[in-house]
């Protein structure tokens, strides 16, 4: 796998925050807000991010997030489209890490960072047996 490839590539996105499991619905009032949650912005960091790495992974390999930090500095609402921008920081061995940032009408609302760990399945299920 060429990993290193990916060192310094941004790559941005355009998302509309349309799906209901990423309204912020703790309480009755926050949901009435129809504003999207913390939660639901790492399900777009994520899903970013592995498709970042999807054409370098393997059948029998996995990208595992393993780290995640988003600092969520101002509102979404829901059905709003926002703008993901993500550069590969350091890509390593088994590791790649993205830093970014996401936009909503060319306002920050949060920016992040998150690392994944490019695993073997088969390694992966034989550790998993051996542990039960």
């Amino acid at each position: 796998m060429k990993l290193n490839r990916l060192a310094g590539i941004t790559r941005s996105f355009e998302i509309g925050v349309n799906d209901s499991s990423m309204r912020w619905a703790e309480t009755p009032a926050g949901e009435s807000l129809d504003l999207v949650s913390t939660s639901g912005l790492l399900k777009v960091i994520h899903a970013c991010s592995f498709s970042v790495l999807e054409e370098y992974l393997s059948h029998e390999m996995l990208a595992v997030v393993v780290r995640t930090e988003v600092t969520h500095v101002a509102p979404i609402k829901m059905g709003e489209e926002v703008a993901v921008e993500m550069n590969v920081q350091s890509p390593g061995d088994d590791v790649v890490v993205f830093m970014g940032k996401i936009t909503c009408r060319g306002k920050q609302k949060a920016f992040f960072s998150t690392e994944r760990r490019i695993v073997n399945v088969e390694q992966l299920g034989r550790k998993l047996s051996e542990e039960n």
